[in-house]
């Protein structure tokens, strides 16, 4: 089984719905570093191996870090909060990564946006596809809600003509999770995500997607 993400600990900030996808995860270039256990990451030194002369380049806020907290393994997650240029970031919760600094560590890019061509995932080599959405608090009122598109490979103006996957589906504000089987024979599909009367708070919405390769079959 393989797992795709849509979003993770996701700040709901809209009433109309907004698509979100993260990439793959890539390699982080340049040591890194905090001073003890701290919200705050610097760069260990400009580095003219690096773009630009940091590591920072590639990052903006809602991108996630996967960092080796104490500079050993396991590698644990963090949020991107704020990227200060050229030289930190903040992210959501402190890590320790030593004075000393770490030099392996690992980034997905998050993009959300409103247009016909946001938040597609190809999901076309997968089976028995399982979407599960979730968040942690409620919105001050309301609900969060929730919906899938997806388009199927080869048909003309595709992204412009979605097919709906999931309705716009309010969560239980108690449960605040929903697991649902995809089926379909789609290539891409995308989730959708809003708040119906207030989006305040920050809801720490999360959606993946897991499935089988048909490879593996």
């Amino acid at each position: 089984m393989v797992t795709r993400q849509f979003y993770r600990d996701y700040n709901i900030d809209a009433l109309t719905f907004k698509y979100g996808v993260l990439g793959p995860r890539n390699q982080g270039f340049g040591g890194i570093k905090t001073a003890g256990s701290s919200t705050t990451i610097s760069r260990v030194t400009a580095d003219s191996g690096v773009p630009h002369g940091h590591p920072f380049s590639p990052l903006a806020a809602g991108d996630i870090l996967w960092l080796p907290a104490g500079g050993v393994l396991p590698y644990v997650d963090r949020r991107v909060a704020s990227v200060t240029l050229p030289g930190s970031i903040t992210v959501d919760s402190a890590i320790d990564l030593t004075a000393g600094g770490i030099g392996n560590w690992y980034f997905q890019k998050f993009l959300v946006g409103v247009t016909a061509t946001d938040g597609w995932l190809f999901v076309g080599d997968l089976t028995e596809k399982l979407l599960t959405c979730r968040y942690v608090t409620n919105p001050p009122s309301g609900t969060v809600n929730f919906q899938v598109q997806g388009v199927i490979a080869g048909e003309p103006d595709m992204y412009a003509r979605p097919h709906e996957v999931v309705p716009d589906t309010a969560m239980s504000t108690t449960l605040k999770d929903n697991s649902i089987l995809i089926e379909g024979p789609w290539a891409f599909l995308r989730v959708g995500v809003r708040a119906s009367a207030d989006a305040a708070n920050n809801e720490a919405f999360s959606a993946e997607l897991t499935g089988r390769l048909l490879s593996e079959l």
